[in-house]
């Protein structure tokens, strides 16, 4: 009995200890999702600022592009860009992220300082191979309602 109780005991500690490390190494994604994700709103608002529309939809993911034609999408961001302006000072308000099989998704809510107004910004980014690529993206304003 006691070796039976040893053996279940030994091999209850290799399964926490896996457990362990399958969370550890989860929460690793997630940070690097974080960061990636991060640097990927800057870069999208670079090209959004620089009118690069083209360059947005050509490195979003797959997913994202089936939700319109290059075309729709690049007239989306410019009417975007005429009711709202460059993209300036940005708080981050908010974010989530969801580790799986299928990757690393994270979501970056901030509220965003535009030449012509203010707007809260939602990114969702698929994070694949250590690249965060757009999935979708929706902005709130005033000014859309507006203008």
């Amino acid at each position: 009995m006691y070796k039976m109780v040893t053996r279940l005991m030994k091999g209850l500690g290799v399964i926490s200890s896996v457990l362990l490390l399958m969370l550890t190494l989860d929460s690793c994604s997630a940070g690097q999702g974080v960061g990636l994700a991060a640097t990927a709103v800057q870069d999208f608002r670079t090209k959004y600022n620089d009118e690069q529309y083209q360059e947005i939809y050509k490195h979003s993911d797959d997913s994202f592009k089936k939700t319109a034609p290059e075309a729709e999408v690049v007239d989306f961001f410019s009417k975007l860009r005429e009711k709202l302006g460059k993209a300036g000072n940005a708080n981050h308000i908010n974010q989530s992220v969801n580790v799986s099989s299928m990757g690393t998704m994270v979501s970056m809510v901030y509220d965003t300082e535009f030449t012509k107004g203010k707007g809260q910004e939602r990114f969702v980014f698929i994070i694949k191979d250590g690249v965060a690529k757009l999935i979708d993206y929706k902005v709130d304003s005033p000014l859309l309602i507006t203008q």
